[in-house]
């Protein structure tokens, strides 16, 4: 029987660019700077909550190709049912100090989804998983993700 040849994961890739789109269109949304009352300001609140609700959506979909297509360490699962929702609301949490002109908090979201993304793209992609123990890559992004999920409220309570 003639070995099989990889495949390019053409969908992973496709949901992968959806998600760089989210990104940078969150990031533009922390980051703009808006004038106006109420209503303009509970507009924006909207705004950013649905852009990142599409982001995080479109993670948690890249996990879910990663865990079907590639090969996600069991903790790895296990650790993403628990702090991908704890991330997703530390990421609010992170863009509501943006509005109130902490530009700095901008840094969670855009952290949290790029290890989020780098874990799912680690796991489906056999070339990457090869350079990187699946342990040392488990512990690391998940890790970076409780810590920086908890810096996130920590800020948050502070200011």
């Amino acid at each position: 029987m003639p070995e099989s040849k990889a495949r390019f994961p053409l969908g992973f890739a496709l949901v992968l660019a959806a998600t760089a789109a989210f990104w940078v269109a969150v990031l533009a949304d922390a980051l703009t700077i808006r004038a106006g009352g109420g209503e303009a300001v509970i507009a924006a609140a909207y705004e950013g909550m649905f852009l990142l609700a599409g982001l995080w959506l479109s993670l948690i979909l890249l996990l879910i190709i990663a865990a079907a297509m590639g090969e996600m360490p069991r903790a790895g699962g296990w650790a993403a049912c628990f702090l991908v929702p704890v991330s997703a609301i530390a990421a609010f949490v992170a863009l509501d100090a943006c509005s109130r002109n902490l530009r700095g908090a901008a840094i969670f979201p855009a952290a949290l989804a790029g290890l989020i993304a780098f874990y799912a793209a680690w796991a489906r992609i056999p070339g990457l998983r090869a350079s990187l123990p699946e342990k040392d890559a488990t512990r690391a992004v998940w890790g970076g993700v409780f810590i920086l999920s908890a810096l996130a409220f920590g800020i948050a309570a502070l200011f």
